[in-house]
């Protein structure tokens, strides 16, 4: 046998090494482009919208999720009312 064979096909477990790494990026890249598609909370308020840039914050020493925060009416104007980071116009 000569050196020139053993370096011409690869080895089974090489191959399979390298079909794991693409499986494993594809999966990367599709769970990203998952969280990219997620539903951004939004909300309007004297008719101008406004979505959520976080998906949870504190507030007034209070933690709130986005969904929970776009139901009080009371702490969105004040969020608006202050110009909080945790909102944004649309």
């Amino acid at each position: 046998m000569s050196k020139d064979n053993k370096n011409s096909a690869p080895e089974k477990g090489a191959e399979l090494n390298e079909e794991q790494k693409a499986v494993e990026t594809t999966a990367k890249t599709d769970t990203k482009k998952e969280e990219a598609k997620e539903e951004k909370v939004s909300f309007t308020l004297d008719k101008k919208k406004y979505e959520f840039a976080v998906k949870k914050f504190k507030f007034k020493s209070k933690e709130y999720s986005a969904e929970e925060a776009a139901k009080d009416k009371d702490l969105l104007a004040l969020l608006v009312k202050t110009n909080s980071f945790v909102i944004k116009p649309v």
